[in-house]
């Protein structure tokens, strides 16, 4: 009852002492990622971490490496995102602007590395921006003249995608001397990018080429 007044929570990793051998210690090591994230860059990143952890094992640590599944912009409420009971370590994926807000002004008492999202107060793997530009000299050189970029509006939108549309508006008015045609989807399934396209086209039926900024 006591524990329930006071919102204890049990530290994982001193319950698991039990079943340890004596000196055995246990690390979890979580990928923490939204729902709409692509299945491909998750099996990427846990068989990148499987490998790392197989690599370092030591007969007195006992590695574990989950996957942690968050709804677009609630990364907050992820049980344990911001204390020291949960994780060891962790890989955050796939977060929205909320999202990097939230971590941008979070102390988080772990180590965490962030993919395609760069913060200060954070490690992260940045991809190039620079796509984006090969994109659209890809459809410029196969003679696209009418080329649009589809993105998603709001708070689904990510610094990564922001980036990739943003080089490819760039290359294009440097070469056509005049704007891509952008669409905008209400979120990141395939059903709002059909949407989005299809109300496009019925606008702008000459649309002869396009760059999807994300799956």
């Amino acid at each position: 009852e006591a524990a329930r007044q006071l919102g204890y929570v049990p530290n994982m990793f001193a319950r698991q002492l039990a079943g340890h051998a004596p000196g055995t210690s246990q690390a979890l090591l979580a990928i923490i990622t939204s729902f709409e994230a692509p299945l491909t860059l998750v099996s990427r990143a846990t068989l990148a971490l499987h490998r790392a952890v197989d690599a370092a094992a030591r007969r007195s640590t006992r590695f574990t490496v989950i996957i942690e599944l968050f709804e677009p912009g609630e990364l907050h409420r992820l049980p344990g995102i911001a204390g020291h009971e949960r994780f060891s370590g962790a890989i955050i994926a796939n977060t929205s602007e909320a999202d990097d807000r939230y971590l941008a002004e979070t102390e988080i008492p772990y180590p965490v590395v962030l993919i395609n999202r760069d913060l200060s107060n954070h490690a992260s793997i940045m991809e190039s921006p620079k796509g984006g530009a090969a994109a659209a000299r890809l459809l410029l050189d196969s003679g696209a003249r009418h080329p649009a970029v589809l993105s998603v509006r709001g708070a689904a939108r990510t610094i990564t995608t922001l980036g990739r549309a943003g080089a490819f508006r760039e290359a294009i008015s440097a070469s056509l001397d005049r704007p891509a045609m952008s669409i905008e989807a209400r979120g990141r399934n395939e059903s709002d990018g059909y949407a989005a396209m299809r109300v496009h086209l019925q606008r702008h039926p000459e649309t002869d080429g396009l760059y999807a900024v994300n799956d």
